[in-house]
């Protein structure tokens, strides 16, 4: 099926999904996916499904998945799907309490912690989807030591959404490097922009996950190659916090607000000129201001290019089957469902959360719209952050840290050693 193209981003405010998908970046990968090892698992074959599946997933992406199912449960008449969405903010901690007392349900959405550093999961059959049509970055979301543990479902990307007309009238385009990003908020000032750029300041994990996010740019990987420590005091987070402090100089972003929840009222009245963030925010400024107004003053850019390039970090989740599973073949077949093309193209439209496979971008006419189209060329150089239980502990705490540059007195050198210290103090939790 080829679905026209669809703009989902119309039908209401995604802040759920903003706030949920901060979160979701606890859930990481190893960074740069590699092509995912073969398994000895056994091929899933294409007779229908049967028996009982019991399926867990948090609430916000999740909310539509029984609708979503109506088709697997019409061509797999014997098989009995029992849904369960857990409230997001205790999805983790029964996840986590399941895998303890070994009481995992068949297949769950994988997201929110470091479970997959567990041994609870199987991993992905060969041959179950083709794995070669995700982004990269997405794959990286599910993959230890090479192996695929979980079959991507929905994902999430920031980049940088700007008024055109203030641009325009500044005489500047976005853009393409850090070089020319300071500069290009300058012209949005001269453009009519009260505040060139909208960046929250130690704002639960959001901070410090811009700020990563510009690590990765630079070229940090922050978590060593065995997943046992971090490193956070490099030349690459210096270039990164160096480059976030930037922006507060001269007025061009303030320490004070507007916070996260005021940031689309004062985008459509001109308080702010630009923004880092997600897919979502189309759909709040449409909601606000209507579609035309979008249209008309609404740009979107892929992050300029650091050392390492334009690298975003992806938020996301997928599904994976228990290794206590009683039903294993039914419930891989069950997530190829949910893995194809036009069920992923069903989920966009009910919730806006970006596909993870290229084809459904494609297919789906999504890379046609032109504020969506940075979205498909940003997920292509994104990558999972690094995969560990205590990511959201230590993007929070580079937040606290990155606080302390921008409201003055403590240098970036002395920051980024005591933020070595205290990240040598919180772990990886392995």
């Amino acid at each position: 099926m080829t679905l026209p193209a669809i703009r989902p981003r119309r039908r209401g405010v995604l802040l759920s999904a903003a706030i949920l998908g901060s979160a979701a970046l606890v859930l990481a990968g190893c960074g740069r996916a590699d092509a995912p090892a073969e398994t000895d698992a056994a091929a899933i074959d294409d007779t229908p499904a049967v028996g009982v599946i019991d399926v867990w997933a948090p609430s916000g992406d999740a909310d539509n998945l029984d609708a979503l199912l109506e088709g697997f449960r019409s061509d797999n008449p014997d098989a009995t799907v029992n849904v369960t969405v857990v409230p997001n903010a205790e999805y983790a901690q029964k996840i986590q309490a399941a895998i303890a007392s070994d009481t995992l349900p068949d297949v769950s959405l994988v997201k929110a912690d470091g479970s997959l550093l567990s041994g609870a999961w199987s991993a992905v059959p060969d041959g179950l989807v083709d794995l070669d049509d995700f982004f990269p970055g997405t794959l990286g979301l599910g993959q230890i030591d090479g192996v695929q543990y979980l079959v991507p479902w929905y994902n999430n990307v920031r980049l940088i959404v700007y008024r055109s007309d203030f641009a325009e009238a500044g005489g500047v385009e976005a853009p393409t490097t850090w070089d020319e990003w300071v500069p290009f908020l300058e012209g949005l000032r001269e453009g009519g922009a009260a505040q060139p750029f909208g960046a929250d300041v130690a704002w639960d994990t959001n901070t410090g996950l811009f700020v990563s996010t510009l690590g990765f740019s630079a070229g940090a990987e922050l978590l060593s190659e065995d997943g046992e420590s971090w490193e956070i005091d490099t030349p690459e987070m210096a270039d990164a916090l160096e480059q976030y402090a930037s922006f507060f100089e001269d007025g061009l972003a303030s320490p004070d607000g507007p916070g996260f929840l005021d940031q689309t009222a004062t985008f459509v009245s001109g308080g702010i000129g630009s923004l880092v963030t997600g897919p979502w925010v189309l759909a709040q400024l449409e909601s606000a201001a209507g579609a035309d107004w979008v249209d008309e003053n609404v740009g979107v850019a892929v992050l300029p290019e650091g050392d390492a390039g334009s690298v975003g970090a992806l938020v996301g989740g997928g599904w994976t089957v228990s290794n206590s599973s009683d039903n294993v073949e039914s419930s891989w077949k069950l997530i190829r469902y949910l893995g194809a093309v036009d069920t992923e193209l069903e989920q966009y439209t009910a919730y806006g959360s970006l596909p993870p496979r290229n084809s459904a971008w494609t297919e789906g006419g999504l890379t046609e719209d032109e504020h969506l189209q940075p979205f498909f060329a940003q997920m292509e150089t994104s990558i999972a952050p690094p995969i560990a239980a205590t990511w959201n502990q230590i993007t929070t705490m580079l937040g606290s840290q990155a606080e302390k540059v921008v409201r003055g007195g403590v240098s970036v050198e002395d920051v980024l050693a005591e933020a070595q210290t205290l990240a040598d103090s919180i772990g990886t939790g392995r």
